[in-house]
């Protein structure tokens, strides 16, 4: 019998983009259905593809290596998964990355049709998209896999996983809390790449949360890591109608609470990427990045705020700034999101 094509995907970075990779993948998978898709990601990122039946085989490598590693840590982690991408004996790899140390990667393990970022006579990739900033980084994937003859786009759905009891741990750990529309807040910034990215952070959640239980029927779900926990005490509000669940559930119980919720408010991190994932309309706060490559799409009602300071965006392809006044996030007021929220309250159809 005769072996099936194999097609490597690889990608590292954050939880959120490597959920905006999914509409790529789910498109090739439905153009290309007898070959086998092999997913290389970062072990910090896993949780974002568990459980996606359009993967055949999820293949993950310690990234933390990589990231907080020297040079020589960062080589090693290279060298590895080269020697890894080269067993798969792929005839395709598409690179979900702009690092062109990933580029060079693939090459040397001698996969014959390569696909990534970079410029067109790139010498590493036979096939590479240019201005890759010109497109939402969700098209960005899609573009990059649409390089390869006989690809046909699926939309911009964001495909996330979880098992048929999450929904019911939800439940129980909620209460009655969804009696009500439920907005849920997210206070962490972006995190599982390099470090916690503090700049991304709006520190106007505790005041908006106030606003919204006096001034709405709505409940509000606080969702997060342990970490951000820390950085919205809620103890002084009324259980009932704030419940504070940072640190008790995994991704795809974010995912699976999400679902249920009215709306999100989020900065750009991967919580923001859930909540569109999800459908549901999203409130995302942006200050160091632009939001323009990634605010969320796939709901007509999601909306962002960006006050454009002359200085942003000053975090670009992971490059983070030295000194910053964060007058960019310092100066978006809890009204101002409210004022969104409101809107949205409005303009949602009533359940």
């Amino acid at each position: 019998m005769s072996r099936r094509p194999v097609t490597v995907f690889f990608k590292l970075g954050a939880l959120g983009d490597t959920i905006m990779t999914t509409p790529a993948l789910r498109a090739y998978r439905k153009s290309f259905p007898h070959e086998e898709i092999i997913y290389i990601i970062g072990k910090t990122c896993e949780a974002a593809l568990l459980g996606n039946p359009n993967i055949d085989r999820l293949i993950t490598f310690d990234d933390d290596a990589f990231y907080t590693g020297g040079a020589i840590a960062r080589m090693k982690t290279v060298f590895k998964v080269t020697g890894l991408i080269k067993s798969f004996k792929a005839g395709r790899i598409f690179i979900m990355q702009k690092d062109s140390s990933w580029n060079n990667a693939a090459k040397s393990a001698g996969v014959p049709e390569r696909f990534g970022f970079g410029e067109e006579k790139n010498k590493h990739l036979t096939h590479a998209l240019k201005n890759s900033d010109d497109f939402h980084e969700v098209d960005s994937y899609i573009e990059i896999c649409k390089l390869a003859e006989g690809f046909r786009p699926d939309g911009h759905t964001m495909n996330v996983y979880h098992s048929e009891a999450e929904p019911e741990r939800i439940k129980s750990l909620t209460g009655n809390l969804f009696s009500k529309k439920v907005i849920a807040v997210a206070p962490g910034g972006r995190s599982g790449m390099k470090a916690e990215d503090d700049l991304r952070r709006w520190r106007g959640y505790l005041e908006l949360i106030r606003k919204i239980i006096s001034e709405t029927e709505c409940n509000i779900l606080v969702i997060g890591s342990r970490s951000d926990k820390e950085l919205l005490d809620t103890n002084g509000f009324d259980e009932a109608r704030v419940k504070n669940l940072c640190g008790k559930i995994p991704v795809a119980g974010s995912y699976a609470a999400l679902k249920r919720c009215a709306m999100l408010v989020a900065g750009d991190g991967g919580a923001m990427i859930l909540g569109a994932a999800a459908g549901i309309p999203v409130v995302s706060i942006f200050g160091p990045t632009n939001p323009l490559n990634r605010y969320p799409i796939t709901n007509h009602l999601s909306r962002y705020i960006w006050l454009e300071k002359d200085c942003s965006p000053c975090i670009k392809d992971g490059h983070f700034p030295r000194k910053t006044d964060h007058a960019c996030m310092e100066e978006i007021t809890p009204d101002m999101v409210f004022a969104e929220v409101t809107d949205i309250l409005e303009k949602s159809p009533q359940k």
